[in-house]
């Protein structure tokens, strides 16, 4: 890409975006790429492995993940509790010292339906939308929508 080029184009470069970029969503034999578009200090492995299992357990029992962030089919947690130094969230979540484990939402519900993990409370995407409309400002009944292209 040249350096004059138009805004549309910067943002077809994939070197603009942070994120994970790799093969294998879903069944593991590859089939296409997937970003998140996130600015994340962790990314997770391909989804549908145990990956998110391997990353929980990195952790001693008693420690607690509190969400952080939601994006692209993943939840960014924010590990606390893993240390009697450090039972309460850190204030700053995003500090260097702070731990964070990046999961899929199908890999949080599997292994909710194993009884390997609790605390997940499964949602349709119907909810899961609406949810993140709220957090943007959305307020229900108000017209979003103008006569303007």
């Amino acid at each position: 890409m040249s350096e004059g080029g138009s805004d549309a184009e910067k943002s077809r470069d994939l070197s603009d975006h942070p994120g994970w970029f790799g093969w294998g969503y879903g069944d593991g034999r590859g089939g296409f790429v997937l970003a998140i578009h996130a600015d994340w200090p962790t990314y997770p492995c391909s989804p549908g492995g145990v990956h998110g299992l391997f990353d929980l357990a990195q952790f001693p029992e008693g420690t607690r993940f509190e969400p952080m962030d939601d994006i692209d089919r993943c939840v960014l947690f924010n590990a606390y509790n893993y240390d009697s130094k450090k039972p309460h969230p850190p204030r700053d979540p995003w500090s260097r010292d702070a731990f964070q484990v990046a999961i899929w939402h199908e890999d949080l519900l599997r292994l909710r339906k194993e009884g390997l993990i609790s605390g997940v409370t499964p949602i349709s995407h119907r909810e899961w939308e609406l949810r993140r409309r709220i957090e943007m400002g959305w307020k229900r009944g108000v017209r979003y929508f103008t006569k303007d292209d």
